[in-house]
């Protein structure tokens, strides 16, 4: 679907307003979402009205977004912010992602082990690093295990 500049003029408010909420750099947002830094600053001052949905997708998750978060304010509704949605650096922020530089070094990593090794051998040990994630997240919760 195509939007009109003032879509895109809502989102890119939005959008700036979150990030300086949270006190996270554009380079913070293109580091977590897998995008480039001039993606970021072009969906930030409303250059350009079309973007593949990829790209979106990983704004969004830069942005810590729910997917098709950037379709609902672009149709006049409202993102949704995923769970654990962390505070602003004035409280105790829990930054996703420390280090830009080892980030996109690491994705760079790992797209070569997909690469080497095929997608489903990827995919599995990608679920068996969420579920040692997850259950490490539960410890320091002290969780049981028990549900």
């Amino acid at each position: 679907m195509d939007y009109d500049l003032a879509a895109w003029r809502r989102l890119a408010k939005l959008a700036v307003d979150r990030r300086n909420h949270h006190g996270w750099s554009q380079a913070d947002v293109a580091a977590r979402g897998g995008v480039s830094l001039d993606t970021v600053q072009s969906i930030e001052s409303a250059r350009r009205e079309k973007y593949w949905p990829r790209t979106l997708r990983r704004y969004e998750r830069g942005m810590l977004w729910a997917p098709n978060s950037v379709e609902a304010v672009l149709e006049g509704r409202h993102a949704t912010a995923l769970e654990g949605d962390p505070p602003n650096r004035a409280g105790t922020p829990r930054p996703m992602v420390s280090d830009p530089v080892s980030t996109a070094q690491a994705l760079k990593m790992l797209r070569a082990v997909r690469a080497a090794f095929g997608r489903p051998a990827f995919e599995a040990a990608l679920a068996e690093l969420r579920a040692e994630l997850d259950a490490e997240g539960d410890e320091a919760h002290g969780a049981s295990g028990l549900h």
